[in-house]
């Protein structure tokens, strides 16, 4: 495997949780099943034809699995993969620790002001998330998880390369330790795919300004 976090000039990750995709038993039992389903056909127990079916419904549900899960991905692309090294070297001086978790969520970190950054997939995008907790729900064993609920965007904040700011609740997991989930409610801002990295350091340098409206704190 490509050690891909190690970066010139960049702290090495508390972890990093890229174990195999955990589909040998899978496999076996799938294998085991299409085996079966041959010798019933040959035998005359099951119509003809049935293995072919059965193969391709699997092999398409497969496919749609690792659409939307990217529970198929062996490693990250080369682009997002350049991408993230980019953006690690550029905010190097406010990363205080990162991680990483999995795959799909290849990248958590803390700054040194408070802010949290999580680079995660949704539906094979990838998508940049920095935000601060206001509120802190617990924390929870179990897999890597990121999920983000929306629950109040700022009016008429439209601003080039951010999809939301608002406050939402968020799941993502733990900076420091393995196979933990954190759960907040935090102060939110989800960038597009293609933002700079300076950008993302602006936004962390001056994360509360983005949440001000007519001189009141938002959130």
């Amino acid at each position: 495997m490509e050690k891909w976090w190690v970066i010139e000039g960049v702290r090495q990750p508390v972890y990093i949780g890229l174990e195999g995709r955990g589909r040998g038993y899978g496999v076996l039992i799938v294998a085991v099943f299409i085996l079966s389903l041959t010798l019933g056909e040959i035998a005359g127990f099951l119509p003809s034809g049935i293995t072919i079916l059965v193969s391709t419904i699997l092999l398409i549900l497969e496919g749609v699995l690792n659409l939307l899960t990217g529970y198929g991905r062996l490693k990250l692309g080369k682009t997002d993969t350049l991408y993230i090294q980019n953006l690690l070297k550029t905010l190097s001086t406010n990363i205080s620790k990162w991680s990483i978790p999995s795959r799909n969520t290849p990248v958590v970190a803390t700054t040194n002001r408070g802010v949290y950054i999580v680079l995660y997939y949704q539906r094979g995008i990838l998508k940049t998330m920095i935000f601060k907790p206001v509120v802190y729900y617990g924390v929870k064993t179990g897999k890597p998880v990121t999920r983000i609920k929306k629950i109040k965007s700022i009016e008429g904040k439209k601003l080039k390369d951010i999809e939301f700011i608002g406050v939402a609740d968020i799941v993502f997991p733990h900076p420091e330790i393995k196979n933990m989930n954190y759960k907040v409610r935090a102060k939110t801002i989800v960038a597009r795919q293609d933002i700079n990295p300076h950008e993302i350091n602006t936004i962390i340098e001056k994360f509360n300004e983005y949440f001000v409206e007519g001189g009141v704190v938002y959130g």
